[in-house]
């Protein structure tokens, strides 16, 4: 009797080994998440008036690309670049429109620290902020002479977002995004962020005219491996 019990017990062990070493092997993937990278499109409003004057009041289409590594779970360093571009019409000391058409292309990026209030397993909506340092390289150019300036300008931002988990919508092509690239987890996000671009106030004092304080509103994907 004793070695009938013995040998069930044996049995049922070697029949349970490969789920759970299929349980424990997915438990480890899922605790390996140490990367993050983002997708996003949306609108920047530029609200300096000297640009204004120029590029009118219509926001910007603008896209971004972030790439992020966490130092722990909940707080990662991120580094994010973006581009946008605008067409506006040139105008002399007086403020009259000159006629002139100019081109604007405008290419931010910035390093900082975000903070994710992610505190479950698989949370399906999942609150962040963070804040960091800019910097942003632009030129003008005037499209009929092929004039063209360029420049820098740095400051900081502060940014507010939040991520809702898409997997549970289709849990087939989560795992397969997982065992065949490595994604854990894929989010639908959705940003505001704050960059104030001004060299930290003195292009402001000075009077100068390259001021690109911005909002930066946008949507997009976040993947997270």
């Amino acid at each position: 009797m004793r070695r009938a019990a013995l040998a069930l017990i044996v049995l049922a062990a070697l029949i349970s080994s490969p789920a759970l070493a299929q349980q424990l092997d997915y438990e480890l993937s899922e605790s390996s998440q140490h990367f993050t990278l983002g997708l996003r499109v949306g609108a920047m409003f530029i609200i300096a008036d000297e640009f204004k004057d120029i590029y009118g009041e219509e926001p910007l289409m603008a896209y971004g690309l972030s790439f992020g590594y966490k130092l722990v779970h909940h707080l990662e360093v991120i580094g994010e670049a973006g581009y946008a571009n605008d067409r506006g019409t040139g105008v002399d000391p007086s403020g009259n429109k000159t006629g002139e058409d100019y081109r604007l292309h405008f290419a931010p990026a910035s390093l900082g620290l975000l903070y994710r209030f992610d505190f479950a397993h698989e949370q399906v909506v999942v609150p962040y902020i963070g804040a960091g340092g800019d910097g942003a390289f632009y030129y003008e150019e005037r499209i009929e002479g092929g004039d063209r300036t360029d420049g820098g300008v740095y400051g900081w931002h502060g940014v507010a977002g939040v991520q809702f988990l898409m997997d549970p919508l289709d849990r087939r092509a989560a795992d397969n995004l997982e065992g065949d690239w490595g994604i854990n987890d894929v989010y639908f996000v959705i940003e505001g962020r704050y960059a104030a671009l001004d060299d930290f106030g003195k292009n402001q004092e000075q009077g100068k005219g390259n001021d690109l304080t911005h909002w930066f509103v946008s949507g997009g994907l976040m993947f997270q491996f």
